[in-house]
């Protein structure tokens, strides 16, 4: 399939409709690279993001690193702006973001847009 076969023609504002719900045609699998580098270049420094052993010793729920959240909701509004964003001038405002599930290294991420 070619890439261009991925978007719709129809991503102008006025082809959008409250109560539309997209999925989004490409998923993205968090590497250990991806969550590393990003974490320390924004100098996130809690230790879940980047020290395995120290999750393992814990005792906590998770055992093993969890993903910053900063890099899911990036590569999450990347998936999406394929359909959503590509013939946008800007984007005004993102509202009511939950992380609601923890991700870990090799998890796949996929993105759907309702509008509202």
């Amino acid at each position: 399939m070619k890439l261009a076969a991925l978007t719709s023609p129809d991503g102008y504002f006025e082809h959008f409709e409250p109560g539309m719900l997209i999925r989004h045609a490409r998923g993205k699998t968090v590497t250990e690279m991806d969550n590393v580098m990003l974490t320390n270049m924004v100098m996130n420094t809690a230790e879940g993001h980047f020290n395995e052993d120290a999750m393992r010793r814990a005792g906590g729920i998770f055992t093993q690193r969890v993903v910053f959240g900063g890099i899911n909701l990036s590569m999450v509004l990347g998936l999406a702006a394929q359909d959503t964003a590509e013939h946008c001038l800007m984007e005004l405002t993102l509202d009511k973001i939950r992380l609601s599930h923890p991700v870990f290294h090799g998890d796949t991420l996929y993105a759907f847009t309702e509008v509202v």
